[in-house]
C-alpha cells in the first residue's frame, strides 16, 4: 500500500485543525463518483475551502489502485459524518438511533457536538455506480482499518457505514446493498487486529 500526505488547508469548512479529544470509531464512505481519482476527490474538498458547496472532507481516500491519500491528519477532526438536517422530514432527530444510543453527547443536532468529533473517516474510490471496491482498494481499506483499530483501541464493532450514522445517505452504496460483504470486511478486520 503506497501512501501520500496531501493535507487540506486549514479552513472551517474542510479542516478545522482541531485535534480530536478521543476516537471511538471509524466510518467508511464511498465517493459516489465512478472512475474518479483520489486526487480529484481531494481537489473537490479543497475547492470548498471558502464555504462554497458546504462542508466536507475525510481523513483518507483509498484510490482504485490501492494507494492512499491522507487529506486530514488522523488525530484531527474531519467533516465526514455530520448532519445538517433531520433524518426524516418533520423530525427533530439528526442521527440514527444507533448513533444516538452509542454517542448521546455527540448526536444532539448539527449545532452542537457531532460524531465528527469522535470518529475517523475513510473514503474509497470505485469504478461503477454499484460502488464495488476494487480488490486493491478493499485490501488497503482493510489495512487502514486495522492500523486505526490498533492505534485507537477499536474493535470491528466500532466501524460503521456512513448510513449507519446519518440514516438518509446510501453511503457506501456497495456495502449497504451487499451487507454480507460488509460483514466479511468486519470479519477480516477482526482477524487483522487479533
Amino acid at each position: 500500500m503506497t501512501e501520500k500526505n496531501d493535507f487540506l488547508p486549514i479552513s472551517k469548512f474542510i479542516r478545522p485543525g482541531t485535534v480530536r479529544q478521543k476516537t471511538l470509531g471509524g466510518v467508511i464512505h464511498w465517493t459516489a463518483k465512478p472512475m474518479q481519482s483520489a486526487s480529484d476527490t481531494r481537489k473537490y474538498w479543497a475547492d470548498r475551502e471558502n464555504g462554497s458547496n458546504g462542508y466536507g472532507s475525510a481523513h483518507d481516500i483509498v484510490d482504485r489502485d490501492g494507494s492512499v491519500l491522507h487529506c486530514v491528519p488522523s488525530n484531527e477532526i474531519a467533516y465526514h459524518c455530520g448532519a445538517t438536517s433531520p433524518i426524516y422530514q418533520g423530525s427533530e432527530q439528526y442521527y440514527t438511533d444507533i448513533a444516538r444510543r452509542k454517542w448521546p453527547d455527540f448526536t444532539l443536532d448539527y449545532q452542537h457536538k457531532s460524531p465528527n468529533s469522535i470518529l475517523i473517516g475513510i473514503e474509497f474510490e470505485h469504478e461503477t455506480w454499484e460502488g464495488f471496491p476494487t480488490t486493491a482498494a478493499r485490501a488497503s481499506l482493510l489495512l487502514l482499518m486495522i492500523r486505526y483499530s490498533k492505534q485507537y483501541g477499536l474493535k470491528a464493532a466500532d466501524w460503521y457505514r456512513h448510513k449507519d450514522i446519518v440514516g438518509y445517505k446510501d453511503c457506501p452504496h456497495w456495502y449497504n446493498l451487499y451487507v454480507e460483504d460488509w460483514s466479511a470486511l468486519l470479519a477480516d478486520l477482526t482477524k487483522g487486529i487479533s
